[in-house]
């Protein structure tokens, strides 16, 4: 895993890493106000099934929005085990993200289920996902490993990772 000695090339690991958890929160609860607004809009407009298709997503939003905020709280009191938290979250979503331009890609490529205009939009999407989940990843990861000594854990969590 490559190492990164500064966020983005302009501020410290430190500062990198709690503007990552600020830009997490900010994005995942616009989304889940979003969410939100769409499931209220459709139960009162008596659309009960379209209302169930986001439920998934606003379940993801709420685990996200609890990640991110156990990040940020492991930065801010240095606490690695809330860090290490977030740094699989961001693993599994840049794997996500790759898996899905995989199979995206391949489902396109069988048959042209939704469009060319389509398929460049849901690939460009999940491009953009794939390359700031890995940058924050590296920075988030390399942040961990810089400060590892000067993070601290808890007694009863020490053994498990």
């Amino acid at each position: 895993i490559p190492k990164a000695k500064s966020c983005f090339g302009c501020c410290s690991l430190d500062k990198g890493s709690k503007f990552i958890g600020w830009f997490h929160l900010i994005i995942f609860s616009l989304l889940e106000l979003g969410c939100f607004v769409k499931i209220v809009s459709d139960i009162t407009l008596s659309k009960e099934k379209q209302a169930r298709r986001f439920v998934p997503l606003l379940i993801f939003g709420i685990f996200s929005i609890y990640i991110g905020t156990m990040f940020l709280i492991g930065v801010h009191r240095r606490n690695a085990r809330y860090i290490k938290w977030y740094i699989a979250y961001i693993a599994a979503i840049s794997c996500f993200a790759l898996i899905a331009i995989i199979v995206f890609t391949i489902t396109f490529a069988v048959s042209d289920v939704f469009g060319y205009g389509y398929y460049l939009i849901i690939l460009s999407l999940l491009t953009v996902l794939l390359v700031v989940s890995t940058n924050f990843f590296i920075v988030v990861f390399s942040y961990y490993r810089e400060n590892k000594g000067a993070l601290h854990e808890s007694e009863e969590f020490k053994g498990i990772y």
